[in-house]
């Protein structure tokens, strides 16, 4: 794919995909290391809410909204990154109600 970054001088890219009906693990903590999201896409299958958290307890994005003929949401890449968590702890989505989520992102460990 034309423009695709698939590494970050020094730090490999990584993948994950899931699909949730709850708030749940996105990426698991590694001791002493960060993650930064560096993209993401979003599917709803209705309108809700959902945001990550560093841990299970510090918000690290705000609430984003989705609402009918909206449910689909694109985090383009970006090379300094969206968000990160804090050392040793595990990425976490945390949805508004039981909505089908489905969830893809690259992202680094620093």
């Amino acid at each position: 794919m034309p423009g695709f970054v698939h590494t970050v001088p020094g730090f490999p890219v990584r993948y994950h995909s899931s699909a949730n009906a709850d708030s749940a693990d996105l990426v698991t903590a590694v001791t002493g290391v960060k993650i930064r999201v560096m993209s993401m896409v979003v599917s709803m299958a209705s309108g809700g809410t959902y945001k990550l958290q560093s841990g299970a307890s510090t918000d690290i994005t705000e609430a984003v909204t989705t609402a009918a003929g909206q449910l689909f949401v694109v985090w383009p890449y970006n090379p300094m990154g969206w968000c990160e968590t804090a050392a040793g702890e595990k990425l976490y989505l945390v949805l508004s109600s039981a909505i089908l989520t489905s969830v893809m992102i690259t992202y680094i460990h620093i």
